[in-house]
C-alpha cells in the first residue's frame, strides 16, 4: 500500500471554520472520486488560531505510487480536484510527504 501525506495551509482571510466546511463538504467529495484511491482521511485543526504554519492534512492511501501518480495525474484529478484547492488553501505552500507507515501501537 502506498500513502501520502498533504499538509495544507488555508487562504488568506478565511476562518479556519470556513476552510473546514469547504474541505470537507467541497473538495473531499471530489478528491473521493479520484482512481485508484482507497482511502482518504483529512485531518483539520479545530482552533482559530491565525499563526500556525500547517490548518490541516489529508492522508491518502493508494495501492502502490504507480496508482497514485495515474489518481492524481489523471484527466479528473487534473480538471476538477486539482484547480479546487485555490478555492480554500493557498496551493504554492501545499507540502506533499510520500511516506512508508510504520505502526507501533
Amino acid at each position: 500500500m502506498f500513502k501520502a501525506i498533504f499538509a495544507l495551509r488555508r487562504k488568506p482571510g478565511m476562518s479556519q471554520a470556513e476552510f473546514r466546511e469547504f474541505w470537507l463538504n467541497d473538495h473531499a467529495p471530489k478528491v473521493a472520486k479520484i482512481p485508484g484511491l482507497r482511502k482518504y482521511v483529512v485531518d483539520i485543526a479545530t482552533d482559530e488560531a491565525t499563526d500556525r504554519r500547517v490548518d490541516g492534512y489529508a492522508t491518502v492511501w493508494f495501492d502502490d505510487h504507480a496508482a497514485f501518480q495515474a489518481g492524481f495525474g489523471g484527466e479528473y484529478a487534473r480538471a476538477e480536484v486539482l484547480p479546487n484547492n485555490a478555492n480554500f488553501n493557498r496551493m504554492e505552500e501545499i507540502l506533499t510527504l510520500e511516506v512508508e507507515e510504520h505502526v507501533i501501537l
